[in-house]
């Protein structure tokens, strides 16, 4: 059955095969590099490396020739192809939720219920899409072209309404990560939370339309998307997502390459540091997790070493006098840290440790920038141990 212009402009990009095969096989090979070669498997990382694999898979079955391939050696119908299509759809917005649902937890990782639920949820969905499908899967027809049909409305929401709930819990993530960052990683939240907005405001407008052309209402939106207004769609959404994924790849082939240190050095260079940090303030230790919990590698150690630091560092600077300023220089960083976790642990010893941690987790003007920037945050690291032990001002007990 040949395939009507309407199914074609639902599963096929515009954009010439230059660029888009270009994109989106670079940005596959990106996905590639990072899950098997990297290999990081901290729970975060690893949902996001799924969300990117499904939603370039979904990307590369759009351009022509892909999906032409697909088609001829499966034996099976452009309409199976969009079905296809819209399970990966499905399956890259679990995958999101997942991610930020791992981000805003304190651990790093979700409990042990969650996962299980969105698979089954995402096979529900699926399964619910293929039996919704059915009937037009021979006819080379759309879901759109049902004329006054449930199953358009349904089709078309199933696929979309995950992503609504994933990319809120995404972009409030986002944001407050951004209160505590430098310029440049808020700039690039900002375009992150642009390109979400953008995205959930054409997912609602896709479900909209869709109950729309069900209920056989005619007008602008029920007209079936060309082909241009569903690459201005996607591409869009994930175009921002691209230098997120690329600098761990730079540093890991820096490293390989013998040009860069790896996370072996940079704890090593941190550890004194963040020893006596822990010290002053070890309610601030994130929760211990095992290889069960898919953290052995060394970059998930260190990046929990830094969120430590930084923690503690946000923490006991509210104990400084009210204006101080922090120097500009490591060693007088160094120097303040010291008198804040000093003051800090009087603190702890005046009121008996009674204070949670979040209590003290405040805002205040002597909040450091510098702790939240990988250089700088080192820089006193080494200052830190440059100094002698007695002049760290550390006052525990």
């Amino acid at each position: 059955m040949t395939p009507s212009q309407t199914l074609i402009d639902q599963t096929t990009t515009a954009v010439p095969l230059e660029i888009v095969g270009t994109g989106v096989g670079f940005g596959l090979l990106l996905i590639a590099y990072r899950m098997l070669v990297i290999r990081d498997r901290r729970p975060t990382t690893t949902a996001a490396h799924w969300y990117a694999l499904f939603i370039g898979v979904y990307a590369a079955l759009r351009i022509g020739v892909v999906h032409d391939w697909v088609i001829a050696h499966l034996h099976i119908t452009l309409g199976d192809v969009r079905l296809i299509g819209a399970m990966l759809q499905v399956c890259s917005a679990a995958a999101l939720l997942l991610l930020g649902l791992c981000w805003r937890s304190r651990t790093g990782d979700v409990r042990k219920w969650v996962r299980p639920a969105l698979i089954a949820g995402v096979t529900v969905v699926c399964i619910a899409l293929l039996i919704i499908h059915e009937p037009v899967r021979k006819t080379g027809l759309a879901v759109e072209e049902l004329d006054g049909s449930w199953r358009t409305g349904a089709y078309l929401t199933l696929h979309s309404f995950l992503f609504i709930p994933a990319e809120l819990v995404v972009v409030a993530t986002l944001w407050q990560m951004a209160k505590s960052t430098t310029s440049a990683r808020r700039l690039l939240v900002t375009l992150l939370s642009l390109a979400i907005a953008f995205s959930a405001f054409n997912l609602l407008l896709v479900m909209g339309a869709g109950w729309l052309m069900s209920a056989g209402v005619d007008g602008p939106l029920t007209e079936p998307r060309s082909m241009v207004r569903n690459d201005l769609a996607l591409y869009p959404t994930l175009l921002p997502w691209i230098p997120v994924g690329i600098p761990a790849v730079v540093v890991d082939i820096r490293r390989r390459l013998g040009l860069n240190r790896g996370p072996a050095d940079r704890m090593a260079q941190l550890r004194p540091l963040w020893s006596d940090l822990t010290a002053v303030a070890p309610a601030y230790r994130l929760a211990e997790l095992g290889p069960d919990d898919g953290l052995p590698s060394e970059a998930e150690r260190e990046f929990r070493m830094r969120i430590e630091l930084e923690e503690i560092i946000f923490a006991v600077s509210r104990y400084l006098p009210p204006g101080t300023a922090w120097p500009d220089t490591p060693d007088g960083r160094a120097h303040v840290l010291g008198e804040a976790c000093q003051k800090f642990a009087e603190h702890q010893t005046t009121a008996g440790g009674g204070s949670s941690p979040e209590s003290r987790m405040l805002v205040s003007a002597a909040r450091p920038s510098w702790a939240t920037d990988d250089a700088e945050l080192e820089a006193v690291a080494n200052a830190w141990a440059a100094q002698r032990p007695a002049t760290r001002l550390i006052g525990v007990g």
